[in-house]
């Protein structure tokens, strides 16, 4: 008797949903309907839902500018190989200055490395300078747009005396997502 009354019950909840896709929000059913029949009522919820909406114009207005002080790193000078000719003259002047300066055989060998080596050039090292830079780009404006949006519906009816309550989403109106 039990599962006879569920499956009755369900039946008829059924058909309300059914019929709740062709009758306006908050009708009355049935009025007025004697014992043993069914009346009901279903009533449409809604959600106030707010959104953040960018205002988009052909001419859009809106530039903000901020100014930063960056550091940039300028190259020094690069040191440079001397070639060997190069390289060889200065050890043959370093050699002959170091002969005349010390009247030495060790004086002149150290001349000519010394002339060997001032030949290379030295490197200078990178300086840091700091520049203003300013950067202006568009920022967006928002607006809130709030709108009611359907939520879901319920169906009370009163079933030989029992009051039946439940919860639906009417088809077509709602995309449910997986």
């Amino acid at each position: 008797m039990q599962k006879t009354l569920t499956i009755i019950g369900v039946s008829v909840l059924m058909t309300l949903v059914c019929y709740a896709n062709i009758v306006k929000a908050g009708t009355i059913i049935t009025p007025d309907i004697p014992k043993g029949y069914i009346t009901g009522k279903i009533i449409d919820h809604y959600e106030r839902i707010s959104d953040l909406v960018e205002i988009k114009n052909s001419i859009h207005l809106n530039i903000r500018c901020t100014s930063k002080i960056v550091p940039i790193i300028v190259p020094g000078r690069r040191a440079r190989t001397a070639t060997p000719g190069e390289m060889l003259g200065g050890a043959v002047i370093g050699g002959v200055l170091g002969k005349l300066l010390t009247n030495d055989d060790k004086g002149a060998i150290g001349g000519a490395i010394m002339g060997g080596l001032a030949t290379q050039s030295s490197r200078q090292s990178d300086t840091i300078e700091y520049r203003k830079i300013d950067t202006c780009k568009d920022v967006p404006r928002y607006k809130i747009v709030t709108k009611d949006e359907y939520s879901h519906s319920t169906i009370n009816f009163s079933l030989d005396g029992i009051n039946y309550d439940a919860k639906f989403i009417k088809h077509g109106l709602v995309e449910l997502n997986n």
